[in-house]
């Protein structure tokens, strides 16, 4: 479903050049430091929290994802560069409350002004996965 979505925001920015979207990547880089201090079953709760508190700080048009136990996607459509950098300080003050000591790391995109030919949700994620393990 993500994907798709992603894929047809792709397809009319490529049609309309007034249209715009963001795609923020965020990784928990210190989530089997984390497994292994505290178990599983806690991680498991600290991330759902984590996401519920980062759905709460987008709107209600906004998409999130988790593809896998460590990376969460946000698509924000009709957001340009700065409303991403906004909610990127908000994602790190939200964090800065944390006690349990989130390590993230984050990376967007925003569509058109970072778009390359042809390229598919499923590359996009791909090659967006790959900035944000480094």
């Amino acid at each position: 479903y993500f994907e798709t979505i992603l894929d047809w925001l792709l397809s009319l920015c490529r049609r309309h050049d007034e249209e715009q979207f963001s795609l923020l990547g965020i990784r928990i880089r210190n989530i089997m430091e984390m497994t292994d201090t505290l178990g599983r079953g806690k991680v498991r709760e600290l991330m759902d929290e984590f996401a519920r508190r980062v759905q709460e700080l987008i709107r209600s048009t906004d998409l999130t994802t988790r593809m896998n136990q460590y990376t969460l996607w946000l698509l924000l459509p009709k957001t340009d560069i700065k409303g991403s950098k906004v909610l990127i300080g908000r994602i790190q003050e939200l964090r800065s409350g944390d006690e349990i000591g989130l390590e993230l790391t984050m990376v967007s995109y925003h569509a058109p002004s970072q778009m390359i030919d042809n390229e598919t949700a499923k590359l996009l994620l791909a090659r967006l996965e790959g900035m944000i393990v480094q």
